[in-house]
């Protein structure tokens, strides 16, 4: 790292105790990572940007009424997050639990689906899967 300071930037990335122990295990570390940036937790508007893009990038589409359901689990899960909280992973997961509860849905209902069938996603596929990721309050 020092030979080629010049040219060369070392990133380390984690969470904040995580790194601050990572930081202090070594004499020299914390004067040869000369900058720290913190970065907040996204907000549930950006968690649900995040989702969508998932879904846009895998030819989904959130019908209405699940992108209102979606935004009150991503209110939810960001007032509920604690310092384990996965940010963007988060979205990631939860769109996966929504395409495999869509899966089920459609599965359960049999028979043959259409491309729009197949491509939408709904409050009720968003509801099964929230309610894995954080369950409603009482």
């Amino acid at each position: 790292m020092e030979d080629d300071r010049a040219r060369r930037a070392v990133i380390a990335a984690g969470y904040p105790l995580e790194m601050a122990e990572f930081l202090a295990s070594n004499s020299g570390f914390r004067s040869r990572f000369g900058e720290t940036i913190h970065f907040e937790d996204y907000g549930p508007a950006e968690l649900v940007a995040i989702f969508e893009r998932f879904a846009a990038g895998a030819d989904y589409r959130l019908e209405p009424e699940a992108g209102e359901q979606l935004m009150q689990v991503m209110e939810r899960l960001h007032v509920a997050r604690d310092r384990y909280f996965g940010n963007a992973r988060t979205a990631r997961n939860l769109f996966d639990d929504v395409v495999a509860h869509q899966a089920e849905r459609l599965l359960a209902a049999g028979g043959e689906h259409d491309r729009e069938a197949l491509m939408a996603l709904t409050a009720a596929d968003v509801r099964a899967a929230s309610a894995e990721a954080a369950p409603a309050p009482e």
